[in-house]
């Protein structure tokens, strides 16, 4: 793989057309959501080749970084999208597009004037639930005790999904942010959640998931 594995922007104004950006589009789909500097993604990526990944970040340099890394291991199944994690999700994925969908240590925004600007709400939930496939999931990690109460709360109470075993990834998937988090001493905390496949909603969730608090 020789180009540059950045989405330009022009392209996808009106909505991502996967047929276009993948090479083989009928592969599933993985997305990581603020994608950083690819440690995670790549590494999927790599071990995963059968499967196209989506990389979503705001910040133009860590879409750079993880673009050069992308290119030094010639993956052609991922993809970089350099724009906001909301927008991305409530405007740009196709209906029932996404298999798997990885949101690793978002802006905990601790302070409670503050908690408007979480990404994770229920309108985001329910922009999510439109963009996976039936029984996909999404992954959630965090060090922050509150927002990960929070997070899988916003997940639980929707009907739309149900609860799934946290995922854990292997060791050379580790995020920086999670390996920093690590090295302090700090407790990592995981959820997951599957949307429900067609059909009736489970008949009742409870409002607190179950998270997979992951010692150091």
């Amino acid at each position: 793989m020789s180009t540059s594995a950045i989405i330009d922007s022009d392209t996808w104004s009106g909505g991502l057309s996967l047929d276009k950006i993948f090479d083989q589009p009928s592969k599933p789909l993985e997305v990581d959501l603020g994608c950083g500097k690819g440690r995670f993604l790549v590494s999927r990526a790599m071990r995963f080749p059968d499967t196209n990944f989506m990389g979503v970040d705001r910040q133009m340099m860590r879409v750079r970084k993880t673009d050069k890394k992308i290119q030094q291991q010639h993956l052609g199944n991922v993809r970089l999208l350099r724009t906001d994690i909301s927008y991305a999700v409530q405007h740009l994925f196709p209906r029932e597009s996404i298999s798997s969908c990885y949101l690793f240590f978002p802006d905990p925004w601790p302070k409670r004037r503050h908690h408007a600007r979480r990404i994770v709400n229920p309108m985001f939930s329910h922009a999510l639930l439109r963009s996976l496939t039936p029984g996909g999931c999404i992954h959630i990690a965090t060090d922050h005790e509150e927002y990960a109460e929070a997070m899988c709360t916003t997940f639980a109470i929707n009907e739309g999904f149900r609860k799934a075993e946290p995922f854990i990834p292997d060791d050379d998937e580790t995020t920086e942010f999670e390996q920093l988090f690590v090295a302090k001493g700090q407790r990592i905390q995981r959820c997951s959640f599957r949307k429900t496949e067609q059909g009736p909603p489970p008949a009742r969730v409870e409002s607190h998931a179950r998270l997979a608090h992951i010692a150091p």
